[in-house]
């Protein structure tokens, strides 16, 4: 599941390059190079959406996650809500009050903001990666919850 982009060049981009490196030999190794590459360019939407597909793939060969992988997981969900939460703070500051079009903007960085969370606390497999590492996704969905806290 890729996040919502307004631009949709990027999002069929994104899922095509997804695609090619799931077809590919070592799709696991593939998608850690590309969130890791994600990171560095600080592209955290596209980080978490390389994450959550390595998630899927690791869930259905039945593998628990590496601490390097759980711990670039982490990474991705927090910085992606950090960076709108940032944007929402700047947002509601008393300048921009009583300003419709800033309204309706605050709107579409909360939805952003919801739709990381939501994304992150259902992961593929009914919760595979609750039952396969309990701790590891309560302290991942607590992480990311404090970073959504405005």
């Amino acid at each position: 599941l890729i996040f919502p982009r307004t631009n949709k060049a990027h999002t069929m981009a994104l899922k095509t390059l997804i695609g090619k490196i799931k077809s590919g030999n070592d799709p696991v190794k593939g998608l850690l190079s590309m969130a890791k590459a994600s990171e560095n360019a600080e592209r955290y939407s596209d980080m978490c959406s390389f994450m959550r597909e390595l998630v899927a793939a690791k869930v259905a060969a039945g593998e628990d996650l590496t601490v390097e992988e759980r711990n670039l997981l982490s990474v991705a969900y927090k910085n992606a809500v950090g960076a709108r939460r940032a944007s929402w703070r700047t947002l509601i500051l008393d300048e921009y009050k009583g300003n419709s079009i800033i309204d309706e903007y605050k709107k579409k960085v909360s939805t952003e903001m919801k739709t990381i969370w939501y994304l992150s606390t259902f992961f593929p497999n009914d919760f595979s990666l609750l039952k396969s590492m309990p701790i590891f996704y309560l302290k991942f969905i607590a992480n990311v919850l404090l970073a959504w806290k405005f």
